[in-house]
């Protein structure tokens, strides 16, 4: 088996996708002034879009509905030739598609993975999700810096165990309230699984060595909570259908993803299904395509799009998500130290603070001249509303408690300006450091560029200033960035 020589990573997801972090969110961990490079920052567009509602077919079945986003159609798709290579040529192109008549027409699980054959192929089935809702999401990772100051927004059960024929019974029957979903390593439902999958080598062939095999089994009705992942996405439909709504990088902000180092991170704090207006009022600017998928059809998704995705049957559907050139090029980004502190001491930790707020005004305004859509203030003003100012008007975040000797941010940088300039000026290890960020954003696409530096910029603070108080320091910045 060609995924199993290459070591390829492989993930079974049953049902309704809720995010790739499901099954692959504990894979590296990022220290001080280092950042995940499979999460991206998302920053406010300054684009004026007409504010629209838009009444669109629910196709949960409750009639018409009103979405608060604005559909601008579907989702290309193309026929595809059965043993024509597919992966580069959609990968180069960077937008979503769906094909049909791919190899997938050649695998064993395009014909028999229905609940009539899988029910009796699953002997015993661990880490089953179970809500009394039909909302799966966000996901929590419970390594983030902002973990102790945060909760889940929709806890459900997530390690129900269950025969094949039982989880079956429950996605097919109307007997129970409750929604079961499933999503976990391919392996996990047994050593045949994979061999179903083959040929299975045209999907692991943007990056063998770092790919993911999923599967996802689920019940009509489920949905997948809006979110984004930072891989290549091909997601093939095997029994059922499902509905995708897809926002492409430059609608972001209007999305309110979580902060960087909240445990939801890539994850909206919206629900689509249900939206408070009131608080997210930039949901009424996204621009959304839509696409409806059924067995045989193979979904791309570039990296760093955001998703959101509800069942309209019982469905069976299996995804790989691979490595992508710009995830690779990011990481290395990230893991390039910063030389923060050459001439500041230890014991000079409010000089450490200020030094990197004019820092990261800098290495913003050197990118912002490579095509970034906004201004440093404009940038980093974006940066804590969409992400940060709702979480800090509710209470989750603090308002206050960062300080040196109960100064300002902005009072600070004017007592200590003439310190700061001595230890800023001809840093020449700090030139080449803003120009190798430089460089590294010129060779990303230019519609995700704000995407990944705006990771960087809250994992910087968080270094010096630690998670609960990243939102005070930034907004206290704010007030007078344009003066330095």
């Amino acid at each position: 088996m060609p995924a199993r020589k290459r070591n390829a990573k492989a993930v079974v997801q049953i049902g309704h996708p809720t995010s790739r972090a499901v099954s692959r969110s504990g894979r590296g961990k990022g220290g001080r002034l280092r950042v995940r490079a499979d999460i991206a920052f998302v920053a406010l567009v300054g684009s004026a879009f007409v504010v629209a509602y838009v009444i669109a077919s629910n196709p949960l079945g409750n009639g018409d509905a009103v979405v608060p986003y604005i559909v601008d159609g579907q989702v290309s798709v193309k026929e595809w030739t059965l043993d024509l290579p597919f992966a580069e040529t959609v990968a180069a192109a960077g937008e979503a598609v769906v094909l049909r008549h791919t190899v997938v027409e050649k695998w064993r699980a395009r014909n028999v993975w229905k609940p009539s054959y899988l029910s009796q192929k699953i002997k015993q089935l661990d880490g089953i999700y179970e809500n009394d809702n039909r909302w799966f999401g966000p996901y929590y990772d419970i390594r983030k810096p902002l973990v102790n100051l945060t909760k889940r927004v929709n806890s459900y059960s997530t390690n129900l165990s269950m025969s094949g024929v039982e989880l079956f019974r429950r996605i097919l029957s109307n007997e129970s309230k409750d929604f079961v979903y499933f999503s976990g390593e391919i392996e996990r439902l047994g050593s045949w699984a994979i061999d179903d999958l083959l040929p299975l080598d045209e999907f692991i062939s943007l990056n063998p060595q770092s790919t993911s095999i999923n599967v996802w089994i689920g019940q009509p009705r489920v949905i997948a909570h809006c979110h984004y992942d930072g891989y290549h996405n091909m997601y093939v439909q095997l029994f059922g259908k499902k509905k995708f709504t897809l926002f492409r990088p430059s609608q972001w902000s209007f999305i309110y993803p979580y902060p960087f180092l909240h445990p939801s991170h890539a994850q909206s704090q919206v629900n689509l299904s249900d939206t408070d207006l009131d608080r997210f009022p930039q949901v009424q600017k996204a621009h959304a395509v839509e696409a409806v998928i059924g067995p045989g059809d193979v979904l791309y998704i570039p990296p760093l799009w955001f998703h959101y995705v509800e069942a309209l049957e019982a469905s069976i559907s299996v995804n790989v998500w691979t490595d992508s050139a710009q995830t690779l090029q990011v990481q290395k980004m990230y893991q390039t130290p910063v030389p923060l502190f050459d001439g500041i001491s230890s014991e000079k930790k409010d000089l450490q603070v200020l030094a990197l707020v004019i820092i990261i005004k800098k290495l913003i305004n050197e990118t912002h001249t490579r095509k970034l859509t906004n201004s440093p203030e404009t940038f980093l003003s974006n940066l804590y509303d969409i992400r940060y100012y709702n979480l800090v008007v509710s209470g989750v975040l603090p308002r206050t408690g960062w300080s040196h000797e109960n100064k300002s941010v902005c009072s600070l940088l004017q007592s200590l300006m003439s310190d700061l300039q001595t230890v800023l000026k001809d840093a020449d290890s700090l030139q080449k450091y803003f120009r190798y960020i430089r460089t590294s954003v010129e060779l990303l696409p230019t519609e995700t560029r704000e995407v990944w530096l705006g990771n960087l910029v809250e994992s910087l603070l968080e270094s010096v200033v630690t998670a609960p108080f990243v939102a005070q320091v930034l907004s206290e910045s704010l007030e007078c960035l344009h003066r330095f």
